[in-house]
């Protein structure tokens, strides 16, 4: 086996698995793989599941000359532009002909890229659900306990997933921290509008990347891992009505 060969599958199967945990869909991944592959001089097939990929790589010239590789998934934050940069390399590589040392020094430059500063997301994201609760009919005390309630939701979420927890104990955590917080206007008498700031405070957990990239692979015949995306992302959004039901369970809004 070639060590060109090798380093090739290497770089292709750490790539994909970024690019899955930044939230691509199959489609998306494949094309990318498959143009990177092709400019090298081989033939790729990729196999995706939520937990584990698998690639197998085989030289054009000589199809004895084949190398499997499998790797577990690594979970990630979605990120929107670095699948953007990671996409814009595949075509780099064969638009302005790079060696595979040239495409893996700009891919560990994409993953030593910084995102967004905590703080200015706290801000960003925390307005933005605000401005869903004068959607919903919110009063303004309501939109300022969401507010307040999404920036610590969010907050315990980045130091959680930080930690390695459980993806769905941190949506169940989550979930109730922020309805909690949302609740307090109107549990101190400052607002009337509880549905409104309960219901706004916790949708920055909806998955919905995740739901659309299901979508995207069914439609694209990749049926298993398209139903296996829906029903992971079902499941988060049961464990978000856990939240708010552990919310509801313990104030005086009640379940009725």
């Amino acid at each position: 086996m070639k060590t060109d060969t090798v380093t090739l599958i290497n770089f292709l199967v750490n790539y994909a698995d970024t690019l899955i945990g930044a939230g691509s869909y199959n489609s998306r991944v494949s094309r990318c793989i498959k143009r990177i592959a092709n400019h090298y001089g081989y033939d790729v097939s990729l196999f995706i599941m939520i937990k584990s990929i698998t690639i197998s790589v085989y030289s054009k010239e000589n199809i004895d000359e084949r190398f499997t590789m499998v790797k577990e998934t690594t979970p990630r934050p979605v990120n929107l532009a670095m699948i953007s940069e990671l996409s814009a390399l595949s075509w780099a590589v064969c638009d302005e002909n790079l060696n595979l040392d040239e495409a893996k020094a700009i891919y560990s430059h994409i993953l030593e890229q910084k995102g967004s500063k905590l703080i200015l997301s706290l801000i960003f994201i925390s307005t933005a659900f605000g401005a869903f609760c004068k959607l919903f009919g919110g009063d303004l005390f309501s939109i300022i306990f969401v507010i307040f309630g999404t920036m610590c939701g969010v907050s315990v979420r980045y130091f959680l997933s930080k930690n390695n927890v459980e993806l769905r104990v941190i949506y169940v955590v989550c979930a109730f921290i922020s309805s909690f917080i949302a609740y307090l206007a109107y549990r101190f008498g400052l607002s009337n509008t509880p549905t409104a700031a309960i219901s706004s405070s916790i949708l920055y957990l909806f998955p919905g990347i995740m739901l659309l990239n299901s979508v995207f692979d069914i439609l694209d015949r990749n049926v298993l891992i398209g139903l296996a995306r829906m029903i992971n992302a079902s499941i988060l959004i049961i464990c978000m009505s856990i939240g708010i039901y552990i919310t509801l369970s313990i104030t005086s809004l009640g379940l009725s």
